[in-house]
């Protein structure tokens, strides 16, 4: 939806694993919002793997 509507906002954090357990999620998060915090403020995609995160600004363009 964002790359379809162009959309500026607001910020996602997309995460990919299969343990979903706060657990194991906690150190993933926090580290990602870390690295991507004004990326973040600013508008993007984070994707956060098991192994990597990954950030793109918004507007999405395909």
């Amino acid at each position: 939806m964002l790359a379809v509507t162009h959309a500026e906002g607001p910020s996602v954090i997309q995460i990919r694993t299969q343990d979903v357990l706060p657990k194991h999620l906690e150190s993933l998060v926090i580290a990602a919002l870390q690295q991507y915090e004004t990326m973040l403020e600013a508008g993007a995609l984070i994707v956060i793997d098991e192994s990597i995160s990954r950030a793109r600004i918004l507007p999405l363009n395909r």
